[in-house]
């Protein structure tokens, strides 16, 4: 019989509690029962998993009844289980076992397990989001089901913090010692470690830079332990930190250790944004005001007891970290309202949207996003969650209460304004009005919030800021979007943006998120979308200052995209763009959707950000993710750039935990392909049949995801040839021969296979990769006289393009050719590059020199063209200066040749400079990507194969 594997439901323990449907809606039969979520939990975690005893059951939850009425319960809660979740949720095996199906029910803690079964650390430690179950309380249960649960809270607590320290040894091993004082620090929050793993977090704080955290770390753990015990820090804690202290200036602090993702991080620029320091882990710890004297014997037993017994120690996850030092007085947290009415459900998140948009930029508040807001809630409408939710935000204040439906058609909003600092209570407010006019109730409680808060800060005039619509159907189902959206329920999502429009057409956010969305489910290619999000851009007044940054940055990729460029072209749509989005992350720099716009930018507008490197693009998406782990559309570029840099294991990764996310099912396909064909011990013929099935748009997103990774496989040509022997579809241009030609034609060159590089280009003039065939006439895979030939073909092509022709200008130059370089100068080509040539041909070096330093990058200041550039330098004994013009950013992301030559020559001269570490490193690159590159490439590779074990051993 086949296995029926759609997914039901999906249940969400860990930090906060969550049961969706497919769809991502709330399952509030099952959420709003305890016992049924408890035996739902019970069923799905309980081990051995697998059927679980139905008398083993009722003393769990039924200890107190008969066993007659203990049986009716338990199956009146399995028929209420699969009434909301689906027949074949819950199974029975004869009368005396009950089980979960784990293909129907996705559980966090079971992913969890997985994750670290299959040695998958960082996994793991994405979906810890918290406690199991984290403040769920059930009456009636038994202990023996209270004792499960704690012993499986602190099982998983213990496993996580294990995996944070494997995490930090993983990235300590790299070199990264930011990484790897982040994940100790965030073991340390999860179990107290015992004596050898604490020296450990101060020998790695050291080692970071940051000595004045590791002696304020020291500090407050032994204030904690004479506090707690009476017990002093052992002698060798305290010898690291007499060693720590004799290097560090007195009293000096360090500088702080940078924010931390997942590869390396480009040099700041001047668009750099600072890092906010991570919170120290002894701000942790609660300090004591002063030390218990004990006796020396018992100091010494509880040392013992504390370095070999450390799970007895009381959880540091419990003691708070200092707030005055790591909260934002005027941030804002809106909470999500807990809702008594499920006809009121919309507005459990909507007063959420509303009411931070209402309070964003009022005086001196910002408001953090209704998304970071509601994934930071851990769920109790308490003023200890709202301390949890703003220790967890940086938010100092934080905003909770609940909605409740009063008579007749009338709700009451009942509202806790708390300063997380203290905490202590702001004011309890209470409004009532009518749900249809939610938008005027929200405006009221917003007045009555600043007033509470005017006595503090300087609030000022209230700006009216909204969503943007005054449809209150249009707002209710804009909102349902928002909400499916956030749990990654895109094709839902989409439903009722469309929804949301259909009601409003001048819905500005409904437009912008409606593209968005059609993007993000369509990889970014749907003209569609980028029409609805152009149209947001001409309605944007009105909106909150988060909203309205982002939106019109949006906006100008959307013009960009749609071709209708404003007089000053494409630099002014960068450039503004640009400005919007940085500021964006400047006033709200916690929020991932500010960082993932800044990458966006960054990429598509590559080519006029002239001091945008492709590192600090990749840098925008993995900060979003490290912002917020749930925010699936920056993973897919985030995926990209990490292949790009090498840096496979975490783009596996990322893959993962995208595909965990559950986005729509178009939108898993290559990310799901990429992890399952740079799986090492993929069989290959497997991979040739799945490449086979693959559709030939996703064969060229697969494509450009691996183009310039340097694997012994050389995978990104098999993928490009598969997708070259696929007949054409023509209904995706890029399934079209010539461009899966120039595909495979360039993958070829990039690995050093010119000669069949050169077969497949065909000789073609006009592609879209004019560098192709010059760059192979330069390496000598063209004979001289058929290049000559060829060339001055184009040149006397009827449609001259002069960025074409531009490549060709240094094979002229190189050959003397100063006839050539004139006509391309008659026919209209760019001055400053054509001169430069010119004088080249010539062999003026001085006057070239001059004119290349003018030449700015994009097209016509190729690779090649920095290439003469520094060659020139080089030939004139400027070889410093030559370095650094290769140490700058390369003009595009196309697998090339000229990008292999440029690495080499990076390399020769960081060699000479006496720089070992990046010579060492360019060399091995080499003689990795041309491992098996065409016969007259092979000396430079052993050049480079005898340069690292020169430098490396």
């Amino acid at each position: 019989m086949e296995r029926r594997l759609s997914l039901s439901a999906r249940l969400r323990t860990l930090g906060c509690v969550e049961l969706n449907d497919a769809d991502g809606k709330q399952i509030l039969q099952v959420l709003r029962q305890p016992k049924r979520l408890a035996l739902l939990t019970y069923l799905a975690l309980a081990r051995p998993h697998g059927f679980q005893r139905r008398d083993r059951i009722l003393l769990q939850f039924w200890p107190d009844s008969d066993e007659e009425r203990a049986r009716a319960a338990l199956r009146k809660s399995t028929y209420r289980l699969r009434q909301a979740l689906g027949a074949d949720v819950i199974q029975s095996r004869g009368d005396s076992e009950l089980a979960v199906d784990p293909d129907l029910l996705q559980c966090d803690v079971r992913e969890f397990d997985a994750a670290l079964a299959d040695g998958l650390p960082a996994d793991a430690l994405a979906l810890y989001g918290g406690d199991l179950l984290d403040g769920f309380h059930l009456d009636g249960a038994s202990p023996d089901f209270e004792r499960w649960l704690e012993d499986e809270r602190s099982r998983l607590k213990k496993d996580a913090a294990q995996a944070a320290w494997d995490v930090s040894a993983e990235w300590e091993h790299s070199g990264d010692m930011g990484a790897a004082v982040k994940m100790a620090r965030r073991a340390f929050e999860l179990a107290p470690p015992d004596g050898q793993r604490f020296r450990h977090l101060l020998e790695i704080l050291d080692r970071a830079g940051d000595r004045a955290g590791a002696l304020e770390a020291y500090e407050k753990f032994s204030s904690w332990l004479a506090d707690e015990y009476g017990a002093e820090p052992p002698p060798e804690t305290v010898q690291l930190v007499e060693r720590i202290r004799s290097r560090s200036e007195a009293n000096a602090r360090a500088e702080p250790v940078p924010e931390v993702r997942p590869g390396p991080s480009p040099e700041p620029g001047p668009d750099t944004q600072p890092d906010a320091r991570p919170a120290d882990v002894a701000a942790k710890l609660v300090v004591a005001p002063a030390r218990r004297a004990a006796p020396r014997w018992r100091q010494a037993g509880l040392i013992l007891a504390f370095l070999l017994v450390g799970a007895l120690i009381p959880t540091l996850v419990a003691l708070r970290e200092d707030p005055v030092s790591a909260l934002d007085p005027n941030l804002v947290a809106v909470a999500p309202f807990r809702v008594f009415n499920p006809e009121h459900e919309i507005w459990g998140e909507g007063i959420v949207d509303f009411l931070s948009r209402s309070l964003d930029n009022a005086g001196e508040l910002r408001t953090l996003t209704p998304t970071a807001a509601v994934r930071a809630w851990p769920g109790r409408a308490d003023v200890e969650s709202a301390e949890v939710a703003g220790l967890r935000t940086g938010a100092g204040l934080v905003v909770f209460g609940s909605l409740m439906g009063i008579g007749g058609d009338s709700v009451r909003i009942n509202a806790t304004l708390v300063d997380v600092a203290g905490p202590t209570v702001l004011g309890d407010l209470e409004i009532r009005g009518v749900p249809e006019r939610m938008d005027a109730l929200v405006d009221t409680l917003t007045v009555q919030i600043l007033r509470e808060l005017s006595a503090t800060r300087h609030i000022g005039a209230m700006r009216h800021t909204s969503i943007g619509s005054r449809s209150m159907p249009a707002l209710k189902a804009f909102l349902a979007g928002e909400q499916a959206f956030r749990r990654t329920a895109w094709d839902s999502a989409r439903t009722h943006y469309e929804r949301a429009i259909e009601l409003d057409s001048t819905f500005a956010m409904g437009h912008l998120r409606l593209g968005s969305t059609i993007q993000y489910i369509e990889l970014g290619d749907s003209s569609e979308g980028w029409e609805h999000v152009a149209r947001a851009g001409e309605l944007n007044s009105g909106l909150s200052r988060h909203d309205s940054l982002l939106l019109a940055a949006a906006a100008d990729l959307a013009a960009f995209k749609l071709w209708r460029l404003p007089e000053g072209g494409t630099r002014e749509l960068a450039e503004r763009a640009y400005r919007n989005a940085l500021a964006a992350t400047r006033e709200y720099p916690g929020d991932a959707e500010s960082w993932y716009t800044v990458g966006v930018v960054r990429d598509l507008f590559y080519d006029d950000l002239r001091t945008v490197t492709m590192a600090q693009v990749a840098d925008a998406f993995d900060r979003a993710i490290s912002l917020d782990s749930a925010f699936a559309p920056a993973y897919q570029p985030a995926f990209r750039y990490a292949m790009d840099e090498g840096r496979v294991d975490v783009a596996r990764q990322y893959a993962r935990t995208y595909l965990a996310l559950n986005p729509p099912e178009q939108a898993t396909g290559v990310p799901l392909l990429l992890d399952r064909i740079l799986d090492p011990l993929s069989d290959p013929a497997e991979l040739d049949s799945l490449l086979d099935a693959v559709h030939p748009e996703a064969l060229f997103m697969t494509w450009i995801r691996l183009w310039l990774l340097a694997d012994s496989t050389e995978l990104a040509i098999r993928v490009a040839r598969t997708s070259a022997e696929r007949e054409h579809d023509p209904r995706y241009w890029r399934t079209a021969p010539e461009i899966v030609n120039r595909n495979l034609a360039a993958s070829l060159a990039y690995r050093g296979h010119l000669r069949e590089s050169v077969e497949v280009t065909g000789g073609e003039y006009y592609t879209w990769f004019q560098a192709l065939i010059p760059e192979a006439a330069m390496l000598g895979f063209i004979d001289a006289e058929v290049a000559d030939s060829s060339f001055a073909d184009w040149l006397e092509q009827e449609k001259f393009d002069p960025n074409v022709m531009a490549h060709e200008l240094w094979w002229w130059a190189a050959r003397s050719d100063t006839a050539a370089i004139q006509r391309y100068l008659e026919r209209g080509g760019h001055e400053g590059v054509g001169r430069a040539a010119l004088a080249l041909a010539r062999g003026d070096t001085t006057d070239a020199i001059l004119r290349l330093e003018t030449v700015e990058p994009g097209w016509l200041g190729s690779n090649l063209t920095v290439l003469v550039r520094a060659r020139v330098l080089v030939a004139v004994g400027r070889d410093a200066e030559a370095l650094e013009v290769l140490q700058g950013r390369f003009i595009n992301d196309w697998p090339l040749a000229s990008r292999v030559i440029w690495i080499m020559e990076r390399a020769r001269l960081a060699d000479r400079l006496g720089q070992t570490e990046p010579a060492l490193r360019d060399y091995r690159f080499v003689s990795q990507v041309w491992a098996d590159a065409d016969t007259e490439l092979q000396p430079t590779v052993r050049e480079a194969e005898t340069a690292a074990l020169r430098l490396g051993g």
